[in-house]
């Protein structure tokens, strides 16, 4: 039986915009665009996922978190990634992304 990674995908709507970020030439998936977040740590919930996630990558502040609007398989990994609509206070800012 496979055992599965579970990926945060944080949807954020805001100011009638879509937050997403380019990935990084160098890793899988490399310049294409995504939505913010990454891997759970073991035993981790989607809030803290999102709360440590949104922090490095963006510098951004989680202020709410909804239910997952749709999970899906990521092709050719042992990724699940689990859409979630997440609420952020401050302004992005790319300190991993392109």
């Amino acid at each position: 039986m496979a055992k599965f990674v579970r990926v945060l995908a944080a949807v954020i709507h805001r100011d009638g915009r879509w937050l997403v970020c380019r990935r990084p030439a160098h890793k899988r998936h490399g310049g294409l665009w995504e939505f913010p977040g990454g891997k759970l740590e073991p035993g981790e919930s989607l809030l803290d996922a999102a709360t440590r996630e949104l922090d490095e990558e963006l510098g951004v502040r989680v202020t709410g978190i909804g239910e997952p609007m749709f999970s899906r398989r990521d092709d050719g990994s042992d990724f699940v990634v689990a859409f979630v609509p997440v609420e952020i206070a401050g302004g992005p800012q790319a300190l991993e992304q392109d």
